[in-house]
């Protein structure tokens, strides 16, 4: 039965599934999905605080090149990733197997290497697509982090400026706002509603963050 917290509750809350998981299980995968800008980095970073061993396998690592993306200009599509890659790597982890997991940098939209991953215990799966019915199947634990549309644009204006995703320079902060926004309403937003929304009634856990 799926239950829902709010986001202070969420460590708690997972350890205590975890515990009971552990008993039937000697490696555990979690998916954490959720929306942009939704909280889920957020969250595995507490998740790896209170789990120092645990294996964050972040999504971000399995994008393709930007020349064998469907739409260059569009990040926001489960097509725009090697889920099949990552698929086979979460059979492999399960089995106690190490991987050899891509490095992929934004800042050239290239992978630039493959980095060998030792297997652990306890794997985090995180992502928009964390919970994709290609990758379901290999989790044994799945949490959606769930927040209001004008909450996760809010967050998002604010990281990609303040990150420096989206240089103000001499157009302005109005105008990097505003193609933010443009981003948004083009593709962010109805990729959440088309294939990231569906996958949380999926989830065991959901993880309110407004």
């Amino acid at each position: 039965m799926q239950r829902i917290i709010p986001f202070e509750q969420a460590i708690g809350a997972i350890e205590e599934e975890l515990l009971e998981i552990s008993t039937s299980r000697k490696i555990i995968l979690i998916g954490l999905a959720g929306g942009s800008a939704s909280g889920k980095s957020t969250l595995a970073k507490n998740l790896e605080e209170h789990f120092p061993l645990m294996l964050n396998l972040a999504l971000d690592h399995y994008y393709l090149g930007k020349d064998d993306m469907p739409d260059r200009k569009n990040y926001d599509h489960p097509n725009c990733l090697e889920l099949s890659l990552l698929k086979k790597h979460l059979v492999l982890l399960h089995q106690g197997q190490s991987i050899q997991r891509p490095d992929y940098r934004f800042a050239i939209s290239q992978r630039v290497r493959y980095t060998t991953v030792l297997p652990a215990s306890l794997v985090l799966v995180e992502g928009l697509f964390a919970l994709h019915e290609n990758l379901r199947p290999h989790l044994d634990f799945s949490v959606f982090v769930d927040a209001s549309t004008p909450c996760r644009l809010a967050r998002r204006i604010h990281r990609d400026i303040a990150e420096g995703r989206r240089m103000i320079g001499e157009e302005g902060e109005n105008t990097v706002r505003d193609k933010i926004r443009g981003y948004w309403e083009r593709y962010a937003e109805p990729m959440y509603q088309e294939h990231i929304a569906p996958t949380k009634e999926y989830a065991d856990l959901v993880v309110l963050n407004e």
